[in-house]
This record gives C-alpha cells, sequence and structure tokens, in this order.
C-alpha cells in the first residue's frame, strides 16, 4: 500500500475517532495516549491484515505514522487489547460510520442494503466440504450503502446463517439518523409490505425490490408488493453499487475474522466495513 494512502487513512481514521470518543477513559488515567489514537492503531491493523503484536512492531519502525497518529510512544500490544475489548463494540464502529458520512458531506441520495458471509474459522468451506463435515455458522455483515459516495452508512453484523429482513430493522434506524435518502433499493431478500410502510408510508423514500411469488395464483399481496410486480425503474441496476462495496471490502481487509468469540467477531465485522468506508 502507497505511503500517501496510508497517512491519509490514519489521519482521517483519527478525525472520525475524536468525534466519537471521549479524550481518555477517566480524569485520572496516565494520559500516555487519546482513545482516538488507540482506535485509529486498531483499525490500521485491519487496513493491513496484522494482528496486535504486527502492529505495534510496524509502528516502532514507522516514524512517520506515529508522527501522524500523534504518537510520542508506541503502545503496546497489551494496551490495543484492552482498549479494542472496551470500546470497539459493533455499536460504536457502527456509529462511527454514521461519523464518516458526516465528514464527507454524504447527507442524501440513493442507498442499497445486501449482505455477505465473513468466515469465522481460517478452514474454507470447500476444505469442510472436502472432508466430510459441514459449514459452520458463519458471521453475517449486513449493510447499507450510499450509492452517491459508495459509503457504507450503517452497518450489523449477525450470527448466520439468517433472513435478511432480521437485521434490517436495526440498518434502517441508522439510516433514518443520518442520511435523508430519496431512493431504498434492494434485493428479493428483503421483500416485505412492512419494509415498503416503513420507506414509502413514513419517510417518503422510494423503496424499490422485487417481489417474491408465494401464492399458487402468481399474485402477490400487499398495496406496494403489488406496484413492484408491475415493475421496477430501468435504473434498478444502482442496485449492483452494494456488491461492488462488499467486493472492494472482501478485496482490501479480507474475509476471515481474527476474534474467536461471538460478540468480538460481530464488532470486527463491522469495524471491517468502517475500515473499508475509511479506505475509500
Amino acid at each position: 500500500m502507497r505511503r500517501e494512502t496510508l497517512l491519509r487513512f490514519v489521519k482521517f481514521a483519527l478525525t472520525v475517532a475524536e468525534a466519537e470518543l471521549p479524550a481518555y477513559s477517566h480524569r485520572k488515567s496516565p494520559h500516555r495516549y487519546r482513545l482516538a489514537q488507540l482506535c485509529a492503531c486498531c483499525l490500521l491493523k485491519v487496513l493491513l491484515r496484522q494482528d496486535l503484536r504486527g502492529i505495534e512492531a510496524l509502528l516502532s519502525v514507522s516514524p512517520e505514522l506515529c508522527k501522524a497518529l500523534g504518537l510520542k510512544r508506541v503502545p503496546d500490544h497489551s494496551t490495543l487489547c484492552r482498549f479494542e475489548n472496551r470500546w470497539l463494540t459493533a455499536e460504536r464502529l457502527d456509529r462511527m460510520l454514521g461519523r464518516v458520512c458526516e465528514l464527507a458531506g454524504v447527507k442524501e441520495g440513493a442507498v442499497a442494503a445486501d449482505s455477505t458471509g465473513l468466515e469465522a474459522s481460517t478452514a474454507t468451506p470447500y476444505f469442510e466440504m472436502r472432508r466430510g463435515g459441514r459449514r459452520k455458522a458463519y458471521v453475517k455483515l449486513s449493510l447499507l450503502v450510499a450509492l452517491s459516495g459508495f459509503l457504507a452508512v450503517s452497518a450489523v453484523g449477525s450470527s448466520g446463517p439468517s433472513n435478511d429482513k432480521e437485521q434490517l430493522r436495526p440498518l434502517l434506524v441508522g439510516l433514518e439518523k443520518r442520511l435523508a435518502a430519496s431512493e431504498f433499493l434492494a434485493d428479493a431478500g428483503y421483500d416485505a409490505e412492512w419494509v415498503h410502510e416503513w420507506c414509502r408510508d413514513s419517510h417518503g423514500i422510494q423503496s424499490w425490490i422485487p417481489p417474491v411469488i408465494h401464492r399458487q395464483d402468481g399474485k402477490v399481496g400487499g398495496r406496494w408488493r403489488k406496484l413492484m410486480a408491475h415493475g421496477l425503474p430501468q435504473d434498478f441496476g444502482r442496485r449492483w453499487g452494494v456488491e461492488t462495496f462488499i467486493s472492494g471490502l472482501k478485496r482490501t481487509v479480507g474475509s476471515t475474522l481474527q476474534t474467536r468469540s461471538l460478540e468480538g467477531q460481530l464488532a470486527e465485522a463491522v469495524g471491517r466495513a468502517l475500515v473499508y468506508t475509511l479506505r475509500r
């Protein structure tokens, strides 16, 4: 990765973290590092696919990165670990996505929803199949992406497999707080009348979702789902923007999680969405 890219990333990560985190954990703490500095170090770890010891070693030989982070001394990996476990929760990382959109000036436009799976083990599904086993549960990352800037607006981690609509409600809550959306685009996995009612009736958002046919007569129920059955707009293909975002996310920060606890994995999944959004 280019030097300019790394420096720009850590500076932006530091700005976002400062907007969300207090300066120090306690007024009587040693005050060796600001919480935002530790947060930027942890996010840099994800971007470079390092572990905590690896990012400690990298910072110790990179005065330029330390200067960009405002560090007078390199934090120990145990310090970063304690910070990560206490402060980088899935909810806080999701709120930081809203800070990124705010700082990037993304305030309105169309959004698209989709989800993807992140592996909780380094063993690939193909290996599990060849050895006669079954794929274990994976971590599901659900995203709302602003198509105007290709930035994640909100993200939710959950244990997969599960129905896409289960994670949609918290995503829409985040959308309501952060963006004045004009359109909501999603695939058939999000087809439900309540989704259209939330978007169109309650918030004035034009929702477009291909309806799934469940009835034997080939008809669909619901006022708005019937409208979807008459056809989607020609530019519905813009929904592919969220899949492009997910593809770039996996290529940039990887699809295999390092954390072993479920709570940590859910936070790490949202953290990867944040890191890729900062990277963009």
